[in-house]
């Protein structure tokens, strides 16, 4: 388990770096979405690369359920949308409001079980974290 809140971390490490990447990307092409399709691109080379050699074919992912086939559709919104907030906003309000709104809607994605994952009830705990996060925004936001 310490492994998988280490790659947590790590990933959450990479977010404020990705955002700054893409932004200055983007600034030096004149181009948000230039930026966002080098992302993507390299992302994608990446993990085709890694999948490939683990033995990966899209064979393995035909039954399943169409939804799953939007992940690089949101990505694509995401990555060119966080671009272009970060030239406005700045790296670290982005971050804000980007974990506070995904804190937000994991909450509900977990206490309704959405897209089949196991329910996990809204409770006290969860309430104060995401009441904290809100607060953060509106302090960072003063």
């Amino acid at each position: 388990m310490l492994l998988i809140w280490m790659l947590a971390v790590l990933a959450g490490a990479l977010l404020p770096i990705q955002l700054l990447v893409n932004s200055s990307l983007a600034q030096a092409s004149g181009s948000a979405i230039y930026a966002a399709m080098v992302s993507m691109a390299g992302g994608t080379l990446l993990l085709l690369l890694t999948g490939r050699a683990r033995g990966f074919s899209f064979a393995t992912v035909r039954s399943a359920p169409p939804f799953i086939w939007l992940g690089g559709f949101w990505g694509s919104i995401y990555i060119l949308t966080s671009i272009v907030v970060t030239r406005n906003l700045g790296t670290a309000w982005t971050v804000v409001l980007l974990i506070a709104t995904q804190t937000v809607l994991s909450l509900l994605i977990d206490h309704f079980g959405l897209f089949g994952l196991p329910k996990k009830p809204f409770d006290f705990k969860r309430g104060v974290a995401a009441l904290l996060l809100v607060a953060a925004v509106y302090v960072k936001g003063l």
